[in-house]
């Protein structure tokens, strides 16, 4: 091996870390580098429905309707990457102490015929229970995970979007009524098409999957869900 060629290597990667290091300072300090601040709207609607039947007859009807919106305040900045030893810049969009407000509402429902079996007879004893609630805030959060993170080269960004945990009220035949938080996962969407910055951003996805309990019995179903998100983010003018 060129001894020259080895101790070139050390130097290049030191001075680009100098540079990714120099230039993420300058990006977090002003906050620009022509990545705008925004404002960035979503919705997201989950539905779902099942009415299943069990071997002795007995059915389950599930439903489920979610609907969450929200409007956050993004900063906009432009962090250091390297590609192919070149040294560049990724737009990113992070909730650094931003404004923002939220709702989110649940109104799902459950139905099970059942059965009531005894010596001599069997009759059908159904349950019907509910699993609703709203939730609604206006915040100031610090790094609550919500960020848009571009990457230039490929022209396309990710959106990760916190789940809102949502109180809610579980009443049904036989189990009464208790007060319960729905959480679920975060919403996090890759390959996204990034438009040109000035322009914003926009876009919508559905996505397909399956509950395998029910909302209010917790009964062992299948439910069909699907869920669609739509978000805008608007560059701030001026």
């Amino acid at each position: 091996m060129n001894p020259s060629t080895r101790s070139n290597k050390p130097s290049l990667l030191a001075a680009a870390s100098l540079g990714l290091l120099a230039l993420g300072a300058s990006a977090q300090a002003c906050g620009q580098d022509g990545v705008p601040d925004g404002t960035l709207a979503y919705t997201l609607v989950v539905a779902g429905h099942a009415d299943t039947t069990a071997d002795d007859g007995s059915s389950i009807d599930s439903r489920i309707d979610w609907r969450v919106e929200g409007k956050f305040h993004l900063k906009g900045l432009a962090v250091a990457a390297l590609r192919h030893g070149t040294l560049g810049r990724n737009p990113n969009w992070q909730c650094l102490s931003c404004e923002c407000s939220a709702t989110g509402a649940v109104n799902d429902s459950e139905t099970d015929s059942g059965t009531d079996i005894g010596e001599g007879y069997s009759r059908a004893k159904p349950e019907h229970g509910t699993r609703v609630g709203k939730h609604s805030l206006e915040c100031k959060f610090v790094g609550n995970g919500l960020k848009m993170t571009g990457d230039s080269s490929r022209h396309t960004y990710a959106l990760t979007i916190p789940w809102l945990d949502i109180p809610v009220t579980v009443s049904g035949d036989e189990i009464g009524s208790e007060a319960r938080t729905l959480h679920r996962r975060d919403l996090k969407l890759a390959g996204l098409r990034l438009r040109p910055l000035q322009d914003g951003q926009h876009g919508s996805q559905v996505i397909h999957h399956t509950m395998t309990a029910s909302p209010v019995y917790g009964m062992a179903t299948r439910i069909p869900v699907r869920e669609t998100v739509t978000w805008t983010f608007t560059p701030d003018k001026g």
